[in-house]
């Protein structure tokens, strides 16, 4: 990763202080939002030769913070960094009465279970194959986003294989 990537990501996780972004009224349509992500990554994924799908199941039209761009981005970045060639990555949200999920998950090798509480610890590596792409903070930043809108994300190992990011955030009006 270059370090005017770094120096993006750290001056954007710097300014996010929880609550802060709650005011924000600046909105967005989740389809613009994911669409904006996953055309984002669509080269990455191409060249690695990975599925990118998308699911929305009706919540197309759910409002929600324009910042939710740069979570998704994050986490499809993520999976598709750790997805091997052949893989699919998706991204699927729903929509409840209050609360919109959005969930991205991998084919990839999954989590070690010790991992898993430090994903999202900023410049933290699971191993030193992952030092080689971004910033170290594509997690820590998406956390922070997330939780500044007053939501919250999980991960956890699928069944079958890879891994699974889910957000969910409160949903008004």
């Amino acid at each position: 990763g270059s370090l005017v990537e770094l120096v993006d990501d750290l001056f954007e996780f710097v300014q996010l202080d929880e609550g802060e972004l709650e005011a924000e009224c600046e909105r967005a349509r989740v389809d613009q939002v994911v669409g904006a992500a996953v055309a984002a990554c669509d080269l990455l994924a191409t060249e690695k030769g990975l599925k990118l799908e998308t699911r929305l199941a009706g919540a197309e039209g759910a409002s929600c913070s324009p910042r939710l761009t740069r979570v998704v981005q994050n986490l499809l970045q993520n999976a598709i960094r750790h997805t091997p060639a052949d893989g699919t990555v998706r991204v699927e949200a729903r929509k409840g009465s209050n609360r919109l999920e959005v969930v991205v998950e991998d084919s990839g090798e999954g989590i070690e279970p010790a991992v898993l509480a430090r994903v999202f610890e900023p410049f933290w590596r699971a191993d030193g194959a992952r030092s080689t792409d971004g910033s170290g903070l594509g997690l820590a930043l998406a956390k922070r986003i997330v939780e500044s809108l007053g939501g919250q994300i999980v991960v956890e190992n699928r069944s079958t294989q890879g891994a699974r990011f889910a957000v969910t955030l409160p949903q008004r009006g």
